[in-house]
């Protein structure tokens, strides 16, 4: 009987050293495949309100540029020039209402007189397994700690660094904002759960930016 018991035991023991080794390897698995990987997709359109309290008179100069830097193994799938347009779209509808000019960044000099001058860098779009998920952000706007990063999930990250100059005949009045929005999600359906969650950041994102950039207009 007592026999009977150890070999039981052993048995026992042994499948759940099975199990762990399993697990581990399970785990080593889905780090190996998402090792220094950060994706990108195209952004979802974005509908926002228009802003209120600006004429044709008034004239509004914006300026995107992007400031992201990926590791080699990156998954990108839409451009900087596309987020940077898309951006710049987003902007123009929420001030539709002045004019607005959308000024390149090789083109762009000094805030001009009776103006205001939007430059918006974005500091991050992408998506990572980890903290592999530090890797998309860019050198402007909110710098991010580890452990905005949770090991063993999929986060994302959109956000934004906004510099606003009126000179709209009362001197120079500049201001500065930073917008961001992080989206943490368990890894459920892998690339898949990836998306969703760069989807997520991004829509939450945009309306703060809109907000934002009115806020720092209005010296907030």
């Amino acid at each position: 009987m007592n026999t009977l018991i150890k070999v039981l035991k052993i048995g026992i023991e042994n499948r759940m050293v099975h199990i762990a080794l399993l697990c581990l390897v399970g785990c080593c698995y889905v780090s190996s495949v998402y090792s220094q990987k950060v994706y990108v997709w195209q952004p979802k359109e974005q509908g926002v309100g228009r802003r209120a309290g600006y004429t044709n008179k008034d004239t509004v100069d914006v300026t995107v540029y992007d400031t992201r830097k990926f590791p080699a193994k990156a998954k990108i799938e839409c451009s900087s020039r596309e987020v940077v347009a898309e951006v710049a779209k987003v902007v123009r509808q929420a001030f539709g209402g002045a004019t607005v000019r959308i000024v390149n960044v090789s083109d762009y000099k000094n805030p001009i007189a009776n103006h205001i001058t939007v430059r918006i860098g974005i500091g991050g779009y992408s998506a990572g397994f980890g903290t592999d998920a530090k890797m998309g952000v860019g050198a402007v706007g909110h710098q991010f700690s580890s452990s905005a990063f949770p090991v063993g999930k999929w986060t994302a990250v959109t956000s934004f660094y906004v510099r606003t100059y009126d000179r709209r005949g009362r001197g120079l009045v500049s201001n500065d904002k930073e917008v961001y929005k992080t989206v943490t999600k368990a890894n459920s359906l892998g690339i898949t759960t990836a998306r969703r969650a760069l989807n997520e950041s991004w829509t939450d994102a945009i309306p703060a930016l809109m907000v934002a950039i009115d806020n720092a207009i209005l010296n907030k």
